[in-house]
């Protein structure tokens, strides 16, 4: 096993090196970090995250490749200036430094309705640094048949049809009791 690491704290270059080495090797189109956090030994809270994505922005340029990050939004919650407490929105819901939204050309949230084998991901665009946003939408997401349908855009969207659609499916394709009782009611 060699570290594939975009930054290591001190001066250390190899994991960085391993990484391109396994780049060169394989060629791929796209890279995909999952999760942007075992790519790095930063404190993700600093200034520091600059520099892992400048490195794998330098890399991308010299290895010729696009990537994604899959990277977690934060759960906390802010107060504004009376004392309420609210959640950031758009790229402000992003975990770690500020950088870490500011860098990419592309931001995309998918966020889980509910949690269920059965439920819908919502799509929103936050960030598209080279065109308009696209439409925000919804998938509809079977996680026992490994089965992801586009269900429209979120403008056009209702609740009830959403829940209706999952009523019906649910029917023809019928959950167990364990699933039944993990499942959440929707986040939204």
């Amino acid at each position: 096993y060699e570290p594939l690491l975009l930054h290591r704290l001190g001066r250390d270059d190899t994991p960085v090196e391993n990484l391109k080495k396994l780049i060169k090797e394989h060629k791929p189109d796209v890279l995909v970090i999952d999760h942007l956090g075992d790519f790095h030994t930063a404190d993700e809270d600093a200034n520091a995250m600059r520099l892992v994505l400048k490195t794998l922005r330098g890399i991308q340029y010299e290895l010729g490749f696009s990537s994604i990050i899959l990277h977690h939004e934060s759960d906390k919650y802010t107060f504004d200036q009376f004392g309420k407490q609210f959640r950031r929105e758009g790229t402000g819901r992003s975990r770690g430094h500020s950088s870490i939204p500011q860098s990419l050309d592309t931001l995309l949230a998918i966020r889980r309705e509910r949690k269920s084998p059965y439920c819908f991901l919502r799509l929103e665009w936050l960030k598209t640094r080279h065109q308009s946003h696209p439409p925000s939408g919804y998938l509809f997401m079977d996680t026992k048949r490994m089965l992801v349908e586009w269900h429209g855009p979120a403008n056009n969207s209702n609740p009830k049809k959403r829940q209706e659609f999952l009523t019906q499916y649910k029917l023809q394709n019928p959950l167990s009791d364990e699933e039944v009782e993990a499942e959440e009611t929707p986040a939204w």
